[in-house]
C-alpha cells in the first residue's frame, strides 16, 4: 500500500546533531494472523524552521520488517510498551502505527 498524497501516520521524530528527522510507515502488507510486513521512510527536517542550519539529506527507506501484533514483536525481537533505552526509541510507536492500537 503506497501512501500517495495521503499523509502517513507519524511514528517517530528525532533530533540528531541539530537536525531533525521524521519517520513514517511507508508501506505495509498484511500477512494474516496478526502479522504485518512493513517499511519505514525517514525524511530530514533540515532547511525548515525547526532545523534551519543543517544540510538536508535524501529520504531513507528501510528494509522490510515483520511486526507480529499478537506477540508484540518486530523481526522476532520483543518490543516494550515504553522505550527504556536509546536503541528502543521508536519501536513502540512503530508497533502501534502498524498494528493500529
Amino acid at each position: 500500500m503506497r501512501w500517495g498524497n495521503r499523509k502517513p501516520n507519524l511514528s517517530m521524530r528525532a533530533l540528531i546533531w541539530g537536525g531533525g528527522t521524521k519517520t513514517y510507515i511507508y508501506e505495509k502488507h498484511s500477512l494474516g494472523s496478526g502479522k504485518w510486513r512493513f517499511k519505514t521512510k525517514t525524511v530530514s527536517l533540515c532547511g525548515t524552521a525547526r532545523a534551519p542550519l543543517c544540510e538536508p539529506t535524501a529520504p531513507h527507506i528501510s528494509e522490510w520488517m515483520i511486526a507480529d501484533c499478537w506477540n508484540s514483536t518486530i523481526d522476532g525481537e520483543a518490543v516494550p510498551a515504553i522505550a527504556r533505552y536509546g536503541y528502543e526509541r521508536g519501536l513502540p510507536e512503530y508497533l502501534k502505527s502498524v498494528c493500529r492500537f
